[in-house]
């Protein structure tokens, strides 16, 4: 007779549940816990082929060598600003690590164009957007 009791109580936890599954995000969860976002830019009118790459990554400029904490490397979109997104954990910046955030381009497999300094991205200080210049490398630095 016990059984009989429960039978209904079952019944309902379950439609419960079920009627809940409509309610799940399946939508795709950054890697990290802390997001930096913005853009790659040049100055200039040069046009860039098409097999050009952009990087952006974000670098613990505390140690040597350089860790990298995040990456994205895409194909040349075509035009400018060119967005980035990069995801990482935030314990990946605390003091007294230093970081830094970098981009380049390359075409052809040559460095074209690259920040030649890091952005220094403080632990409390990476919401918002960033603009990332990057300067054309030099004919002789090539």
């Amino acid at each position: 007779m016990t059984t009989f009791r429960l039978l209904p109580f079952l019944l309902g936890a379950g439609l419960c549940a079920l009627a809940g599954c409509q309610n799940i995000d399946t939508t795709p969860q950054p890697k990290g816990d802390r997001v930096l976002k913005g853009t790659v830019n040049y100055r200039g009118d040069a046009v860039l082929p098409a097999d050009a790459v952009v990087t952006v990554r974000l670098l613990d400029i505390s140690q040597s060598p350089v860790r990298i904490l995040s990456e994205q490397t895409f194909p040349w979109p075509g035009s400018l600003p060119i967005p980035f997104q990069l995801d990482y954990q935030a314990e990946d910046i605390q003091p007294p690590q230093r970081a830094g955030m970098d981009a380049r381009i390359t075409a052809g497999g040559k460095l074209r164009y690259y920040n030649s300094t890091p952005i220094p991205i403080s632990p409390g200080g990476a919401e918002g957007s960033f603009t990332v210049w990057v300067e054309q490398v030099r004919a002789n630095a090539r």
